[in-house]
């Protein structure tokens, strides 16, 4: 297999890389990723906090050589200096030849030769198959070990208006000192309040044995990224953020929703990661961010609701930071999201032997 830098500028490379990450993935969790134009503008324009690497795999090195896969590699630049990102995907016409082995040894490589010390890397699999399968045997065959889950749950749709409200009213005590609003841009005049939230995510949100230190993003970085986020609106995606105000008019918690307008009714939202709370603004400590975070949660839900009739379900990740009881969640209530797929994070850090 010859591996050589992919043509970032070549639509038919990208489309092939897509098309790859679309097919291995289908098995474990349909409609995971963004849509094609999203995904190709997050590598086109990785951001200024990153640097970005694409490497393409093919079969021979002639002009019709087939694409068999690729692999990614993203280096943060102003904060995390020790980590990288690292993904690689091989398409099943060409999985079990020792593609994928190749092209995620090149960016190992490639993330120790500019000095990163924690290579981090997600294994997806099906909920069922959670505690052994394919990807997880592939990670740990290169040295990484499991350093933390997350489970995907989907909300089937539409909610009940009346659940939506006990929702709503549930997290209204907890937050008579904060407004909840939401936007579709961000005002100028949150930016910073808004920025200190979402660098606070990489400290409050579990991580298992990964650490990480706060994010360095600015405000100019936040708007960079909603500048992207306008032309992937262009193609088929907004992006809502709900956002809980205190007094001073500084934002102290955050969740984001993202929904796909031309995406099949399997899987058209991608609904908030975690939500973000900034522990400096909010007075009470830990026992009420959460009642926040529920609040900016509950503003989403009911955003959802005005989504098209076409919209069936909705995914989002959650942290777990123990797998066999979050995992093994009784899930009975019509409302309720039921666990789907996993992802773990695999963490090689070169220097010490690989434990899992």
């Amino acid at each position: 297999m010859l591996i050589r830098p992919l043509s970032i500028d070549d639509d038919g490379e990208l489309h092939a890389l897509y098309v790859a990450f679309r097919e291995a993935s289908a098995s474990v969790a349909e409609g995971m990723l963004p849509p094609e134009e999203a995904m190709v503008g997050q590598i086109r324009e990785p951001g200024s906090g990153f640097q970005r690497e694409v490497w393409a795999g093919t079969d021979g090195d002639g002009p019709d050589a087939p694409f068999v896969g690729g692999a990614t590699l993203f280096l943060p630049l102003t904060d995390n200096l020790d980590k990288a990102y690292l993904g690689a995907v091989v398409h099943p016409e060409f999985q079990r030849r020792g593609y994928g082995t190749q092209l995620a040894q090149h960016v190992m490589a490639r993330a120790v030769e500019q000095g990163r010390t924690v290579l981090l890397a997600d294994a997806v699999a099906s909920f069922a198959e959670r505690e052994d399968n394919g990807p997880r045997r592939f990670a740990e065959g290169l040295g990484f070990r499991g350093a933390s889950t997350e489970v995907l749950r989907r909300l089937d749709l539409p909610v009940d208006d009346r659940r939506l409200i006990e929702w709503i009213d549930e997290a209204a005590p907890h937050h008579s000192d904060y407004r909840i609003e939401t936007f579709d841009r961000v005002p100028d005049e949150l930016m910073a309040s808004i920025t200190h939230v979402h660098n606070q995510l990489a400290l409050d949100a579990p991580t298992g044995e990964i650490d990480f230190e706060a994010q360095n993003e600015t405000p100019e970085q936040i708007r960079e990224r909603r500048e992207r986020r306008e032309r992937d609106a262009r193609a088929g995606e907004v992006t809502l953020e709900s956002v809980a105000i205190d007094s001073t008019g500084q934002v102290v918690a955050a969740t984001t929703l993202h929904v796909h307008a031309d995406r099949a009714d399997t899987q058209p939202i991608r609904a908030p990661r975690s939500c973000s709370a900034s522990t400096a603004a909010t007075a009470s400590g830990s026992q009420s961010r959460r009642p926040t975070c529920a609040s900016c949660n509950s503003a989403s839900r009911n955003v959802r609701r005005s989504s098209p009739p076409t919209r069936r379900r909705t995914p989002t990740w959650s942290p777990s930071t123990s797998a066999s009881a979050s995992w093994g969640a009784d899930c009975t209530s019509p409302s309720c999201a039921r666990p789907e797929a996993s992802r773990s994070a695999a963490c090689r850090p070169p220097w010490t032997p690989a434990v899992l």
